[in-house]
């Protein structure tokens, strides 16, 4: 047994139960995406992976087991679980530094992020992702295509669009991007996505042009260098977090479709959380970082001339037992959750930043709004930029609700309203 063994400790694993030909299992895998390995386990060893929270040895780890079944599990078994464990570099210590250092490093000397969810969200072949992405504005609930844009088009400098899986939320994005599709055309999109497994600051930033099977979207250096000279280089600290977030991946693809021959520039900022703000009630204004950003976003749509966008990747409620939830999904608790959400959605429609926050504040957030700072963030720098609130049109609002785990998001489109 190794140094790093002797009480080996988990590092912070996803785990995902389901059902396969009847048993309950477990998929592990990595959220940061350093290890790309998925575990597929039994209940039992589940619960030992539990066990290995650095307090205990191979023993005492025996020990809980038969205290709490009754049932004495053999000590080649739990080193077995241990040594998969470490061989997915799933354990936390010396050697597993060492290679992350590799891992991260390597990714940083890359000059393009490569796509992840091409070939599972939508497909790899270049040649089909028009017709898969134009069925969505099609489709019953779709907007229809977008219409020819009129030579006088206003522009769009402000767009809240899902980031869930497009077989699941495919339709509110078309609604999104028929009102973005059939404005000017922007130059710059800054796509505000979600750090789901992010351990930096509140804006992560990257260089890194994306890659897709529609080609490269270049990211504008420039604008990138403007945040980053605002945030301080702590905000490309936790670049690698790039490497698997799919809230930015997704409309680089629908960028990519609306406009081939000349696509916008990227500008890929991954949000981190308010979670503390929430449990202090601190304005997130009051905060040096998010006011910097929020400054520097709302100069740049005011200097731009209805030439950038902000695009907020959000997706609304998570609730359920995918998400640590114990109650059950019933007809009912989907209507509240709707009736919630359009409350919350007025303050966003009202262009209401702070008040949108304090809504998601009053709650606990305990339907885990994962949009809360891309969407904040967008309102509030368009306050900046007009000096005053900007009001957003409602395209549309649906939730999903996945069986298999009795788990609910919802999500929604919304545009800057351009109404005379």
């Amino acid at each position: 047994m190794t140094a790093t063994t002797e009480r080996p400790k988990l590092r912070n694993i996803e785990a995902i139960r389901y059902r396969a030909n009847g048993q309950d299992m477990f998929c592990l895998r990595d959220p940061y995406h350093l290890s790309d390995l998925m575990l597929h386990v039994s209940p039992e060893v589940f619960v030992i992976a539990c066990m290995l929270d650095g307090s205990r040895d191979i023993r005492e780890i025996q020990a809980e087991f038969m205290r709490r079944f009754g049932v004495l599990v053999r000590s080649e078994d739990v080193q077995k679980v241990i040594d998969g464990l470490e061989q997915a570099h799933f354990l936390e210590g010396a050697s597993f530094e060492d290679w992350r250092r590799q891992v991260e490093e390597g990714y940083r000397a890359l000059p393009v992020r490569a796509p992840i969810l091409a070939g599972s969200c939508y497909p790899e072949d270049r040649r089909d992702i028009g017709g898969f992405l134009d069925r969505f504005f099609t489709a019953p609930g779709g907007p229809a295509m977008p219409a020819p844009r009129a030579e006088n088009a206003a522009p769009v400098r402000a767009l809240v669009v899902p980031h869930i899986d497009l077989r699941r939320g495919g339709t509110t994005y078309a609604h999104g991007y028929k009102a973005l599709a059939e404005a000017a055309p922007p130059e710059v999109v800054v796509v505000l996505g979600v750090a789901h497994a992010g351990r930096g600051g509140f804006f992560t930033l990257t260089r890194k042009d994306f890659e897709t099977p529609l080609g490269t979207l270049k990211t504008d250096a420039e604008v990138v260098a403007r945040l980053g000279a605002a945030l301080g280089e702590r905000a490309f600290a936790d670049e690698f977090a790039h490497k698997g977030e799919h809230s930015i991946e997704i409309q680089a693809v629908w960028l990519q479709h609306l406009w081939p021959d000349r696509p916008p520039r990227l500008v890929p900022v991954l949000c981190g959380s308010f979670h503390e703000l929430l449990a202090s009630g601190t304005s997130p204004r009051s905060v040096d970082e998010v006011a910097r950003m929020i400054g520097e976003l709302g100069a740049l749509l005011h200097e731009g001339g209805g030439k950038v966008t902000l695009l907020a990747s959000a997706d609304l409620a998570h609730i359920g037992a995918k998400f640590g939830d114990r109650v059950p999904l019933t007809e009912r608790l989907l209507r509240k959750n709707e009736e919630l959400d359009r409350q919350m959605l007025e303050l966003v429609q009202a262009g209401d930043a702070d008040g949108f926050f304090d809504f998601v504040r009053r709650e606990e957030d305990r339907r885990k709004i994962c949009g809360l700072v891309p969407i904040y963030a967008t309102l509030a720098a368009l306050e900046v930029a007009a000096g005053a609130k900007v009001p957003m049109r409602l395209l549309n609002y649906a939730q999903s609700v996945e069986e298999a785990t009795q788990s609910l998001v919802s999500f929604a489109a919304l545009a800057e309203d351009r109404a005379p």
